[in-house]
């Protein structure tokens, strides 16, 4: 059974506010990071939340969020991605929105554009009382194993591990994030 810290409860009520907010509104999003392979199985605790957006609900996104805004609308560039986003803090938990249509992964020999399209495929799962869109689990696992940045390539490549033997046993198809 998960260790249901209360970090993890913290970022799940933070989780169900933003989604109740984004549903109602008809955002299209997918959960993302750490926090989606937690909907899996992942052991991991996450200490972030962190959405995958079409650049259209950028200007959404920006006025829904208003008042938890710490950094607005900026260009996240690094040795591995190039994207948009803008970063809040929840009730004390940092909150990620990414945007693009078209994003660069960056590899140790290569850069490459790669469309939203390719990693957009989310799972609807139940959460609470709501529906959520994960990342699917199959491009959570390919992302994780492709991602090398250097601050987190251990977590990657142990997060690339433990998702590989949830995916092969299928076990995440009867994981509940949250004890009953």
């Amino acid at each position: 059974m998960l260790n249901y810290s209360m970090k993890l409860k913290e970022l799940l009520d933070v989780l169900h506010k933003i989604v109740l907010i984004m549903n109602s509104n008809k955002i299209e999003y997918q959960l993302s990071g750490s926090l989606a392979g937690k909907f899996y199985g992942l052991i991991r605790t996450s200490n972030d939340i962190d959405f995958a957006l079409p650049i259209k609900h950028c200007n959404d996104i920006k006025n829904l969020f208003a008042k938890y805004v710490i950094k607005e609308f900026y260009r996240c560039k690094d040795d591995f991605f190039d994207l948009d986003q803008i970063k809040c803090n929840i009730d004390g938990v940092q909150v990620e929105f990414g945007f693009n249509e078209d994003g660069f992964y960056h590899s140790h020999t290569t850069c490459k554009k790669i469309p939203l399209a390719y990693f957009w495929d989310p799972t609807i799962m139940s959460f609470r009382d709501i529906e959520i869109a994960v990342q699917s689990i199959d491009k959570l696992l390919e992302y994780k194993s492709q991602n090398r940045h250097p601050f987190k390539a251990i977590n990657q490549m142990e997060d690339a591990q433990e998702l590989s033997k949830i995916l092969e046993t299928g076990s995440w198809r009867d994981f509940q994030i949250e004890p009953t």
